[in-house]
This record gives structure tokens, C-alpha cells and sequence, in this order.
């Protein structure tokens, strides 16, 4: 009877391990049948659910591939060829296709966060991944934010340098960074980088309105820091310094730019284009600062339409609408005459 219990629980467990190896193969050949085969000019062959954009497959599946913004379509470093399976793809969205015509794609380019693979598909990474950029972050490679920045230049600076010593120039221009840049970093902000007689500022706060905000109260604390620099040079015997300052708020960049080692941290964008045009303008106008109406308006500020100007900006596509200030030391008093419109 024990030898026939043996028997009989032998073939039990036999038929449990059938059972089981039968479930993993009918497991998947389904899963087969809800997944999509992906292959990689000079990489691997994958397998993933199917819904994923081919960006989300590389990720699934441990497969480097480059994407700068994070896959959301707003730059095109995850883009690749496809080689094989192009005609199963749904068509570019205009947010795609803008994409790849401002860079001049070929035909069967597409971006890898934008398509969804539903057939057996075989692509080209374009940019091919390189292994010492491991070492570099997502925020280093470029994060996208919307802030308030300025560009400020000294006025003059050349004809008031010429014959003079280099290290009385040295002296003057850290002599006035050293008097209003203060008033930048008490409103958060901080300086990007230094523009020889000028600089420009960027605000990285939580929203876009406390950055317009602060970016209007760093005006104000400029030009009251240079009222009182001119003073202390014309107890010198020395003429004044005069200022334009440029500001806006928009869409900008910020990463490393540069070999890896080598880097610092910057911010790029038409932002920041837009800005140094702003400040530019000011010397025509006669005025201290340009403020653009994009930043007085996420600052909850309104100027009637007599008191804008609309300009016509070099690498600017469409007009921009800004605020001549004629001087900016009490800036907080001309904003509150304003009508306040909330935030934008």
C-alpha cells in the first residue's frame, strides 16, 4: 500500500509541475500576444507591453538612449530612424512634426517619446548614447523652467575706460558690482554670469510670479544702490554711471554646458535673447529699464496701453509689448499706481 501512495503522489507532483510549466507558457504566449518586438540598429532585441512609447520601452528595458527634456517633446535628442515598421506608426502630432521640421528631419524620423510601437518595429538611436555622460544628471543635461531674468549693462563704459590703467578699470567695474549686485541676491536672484561691464541675473524661485516679482523689486533695489554709488563718486570728482536694464519672463534652459568637468551651470533660451534685446532698447528710449509685459503681468501688474511701447526686437519673431522705466529707484511706488490685474 506504501509502495502504490508513493506511486500515485509521484505522479501527483507530476502532474502539478505540468500544470505549472502549461501556466508559464500559456502566460507567455499571452503576454507574447500583448507585447511588440522592438529592435535596435547595433543594440539589443526587446519584447514590452504594448502602450509604451518607444521611450518608455528603452527605459523598461535598460536600453541607453538619449533624452534631454525628459521625454515630453520639447527637444528632439531621443529622435531616431526607422528602418522597419514606419507604416504601423500613427502620424506625427503638430507638436511632433514642428519639432523635426525645425531640425530638418528626413523621412522616417521620429521622435521616441511620441511614438507608440503596435507591430515589430527596428530603429536607429540617432544620437547614440555615450557612456561618460552617465555622469551628468537629468537637471545638468537641461531642465525647463519659467522665470524672470535681466540683463543689466553700464552705460558709456568704453569712452569712460579709455586711457585708463586696466587695473583702474578692474577697480571701477568690482567697485560697481560690488554696489548693486547686492540688491540681486537679496530678491533670490543670482548672477549667471558676468558680461564684462554688464551681467545677467536669473530668479529661480517656485512659481513665475515670485520670480516676476522679485525681479521688479531687484530693479528697484539696483537703481537705489546706484543713486548712491554715483554719490560717493562725485565726492570723487568722478562723473556718474548710468544703467539699462532689460527684463522678461519666459520659457529658458538650465544645464551644463560644456565638456564634462568643465561645465558650469547656464540658462539658454529666447528668454534670455529676448532680455538682451529689452536692454538694448533702453539706450534709445532714454529710459533705466525695459520691462517686458509677459513679467508685469505674471507680477499681477497692468500699464495702460499709452504707457507701453511695442517693439519690433532683432531675433525676436513677434512684436513684444514692454514698460519703459525712466528711473526705476522708486519703481515700487510707480507699480502700485498701476492697475492690478492678479497673476498671470
Amino acid at each position: 500500500m506504501l509502495i502504490a501512495w508513493t506511486r500515485y503522489l509521484g505522479w501527483g507532483l507530476f502532474a502539478v509541475l505540468v500544470a505549472v510549466g502549461a501556466t508559464y507558457a500559456i502566460k507567455s504566449v499571452l503576454s507574447r500576444r500583448q507585447s511588440v518586438r522592438v529592435s535596435y540598429v547595433d543594440g539589443p532585441e526587446v519584447w514590452a507591453p504594448k502602450g509604451l512609447t518607444l521611450l518608455e520601452v528603452s527605459r523598461l528595458r535598460g536600453v541607453p538612449h538619449a533624452s534631454l527634456c525628459g521625454g515630453r517633446g520639447r527637444c528632439t535628442t531621443c529622435r531616431v530612424l526607422i528602418e522597419h515598421g514606419a507604416e504601423k506608426l500613427h502620424p506625427p502630432s503638430p507638436a511632433e512634426a514642428r519639432a523635426l521640421a525645425a531640425v530638418g528631419a528626413v523621412p522616417g524620423v521620429r521622435l521616441a517619446c511620441q511614438i507608440v510601437p503596435v507591430a515589430p518595429t527596428t530603429v536607429f538611436r540617432i544620437f547614440q548614447p555615450d557612456g561618460r555622460r552617465k555622469h551628468r544628471t537629468h537637471a545638468s543635461q537641461g531642465e525647463e523652467k519659467k522665470l524672470a531674468l535681466l540683463f543689466l549693462d553700464m552705460r558709456g563704459f568704453t569712452a569712460r575706460t579709455t586711457g585708463q590703467l586696466p587695473y583702474d578699470v578692474v577697480f571701477l567695474l568690482n567697485r560697481f558690482f560690488d554696489a548693486v549686485v547686492p540688491a540681486v541676491n537679496r530678491e533670490g536672484g543670482t548672477i549667471d554670469k558676468y558680461l564684462g561691464d554688464g551681467f545677467l541675473a536669473i530668479f529661480e524661485t517656485a512659481t513665475p510670479e515670485s520670480s516676476a516679482q522679485a525681479a521688479l523689486r531687484a530693479i528697484e533695489g539696483i537703481a537705489q544702490e546706484l543713486d548712491r554709488f554715483n554719490a560717493q563718486l562725485s565726492d570723487e570728482g568722478q562723473g556718474p554711471v548710468a544703467i539699462g536694464i532689460g527684463a522678461h519672463l519666459g520659457e529658458v534652459v538650465l544645464g551644463e554646458i560644456g565638456a564634462i568637468g568643465q561645465s558650469p551651470r547656464t540658462l539658454i533660451g529666447d528668454t534670455v535673447n529676448t532680455a538682451s534685446r529689452l536692454e538694448g532698447v533702453t539706450k534709445e528710449h532714454g529710459v533705466q529699464a525695459m520691462i517686458s509685459a509677459p513679467l508685469l503681468a505674471a507680477a499681477g501688474h497692468a500699464p495702460a496701453a499709452e504707457l507701453m511701447v511695442e517693439l519690433t526686437l532683432r531675433g525676436v519673431h513677434a512684436p513684444l509689448a514692454a514698460w519703459p522705466v525712466k528711473h526705476a529707484h522708486d519703481l515700487a511706488a510707480q507699480l502700485d499706481a498701476l492697475p492690478a490685474t492678479g497673476t498671470a
